[in-house]
């Protein structure tokens, strides 16, 4: 199986530095999926925005979901190669809660799940 490189941040270039010392202020520390995903600063600065969004706020606070976990799996799956594990009825939920988080993300509202499924 074939990996990617990970990025010491006291190694790092160009926008890969900003981002991981953004995320080691955020977090306390820079996980081993950031490191492999700074060789790709936009990939690095796409997963910090969703993990922030997932996490309930635009500035990527502590709270955790399963939702993000899921997509962080999904991330590990496509960055290292992983084996993802889900189902297709998994990933409509999924994205239904996806597309429900981006209608009441803008304004605050609650929307539930039975929105999201079109119930």
């Amino acid at each position: 199986m074939s990996t990617l490189p990970q990025i010491d941040p006291a190694n790092a270039t160009g926008e890969a530095v900003a981002l991981l010392e953004q995320l080691r202020k955020r977090i306390g520390a820079v996980p081993n999926m950031a490191k492999a995903m700074a060789s790709s600063p936009a990939l690095l600065k796409g997963w910090m925005e969703l993990s922030g969004a997932l996490a309930g706020s635009a500035s990527g606070g502590a709270k955790s979901y399963p939702y993000r976990v899921g997509w962080e799996d999904f991330l590990r799956h496509l960055v290292a190669d992983a084996p993802l594990c889900s189902d297709f009825a998994a990933g409509i939920r999924d994205v239904a809660f996806a597309e429900a988080c981006g209608r009441s993300f803008p304004n605050g509202a609650w929307v539930g799940f039975d929105d999201a499924m079109g119930g």
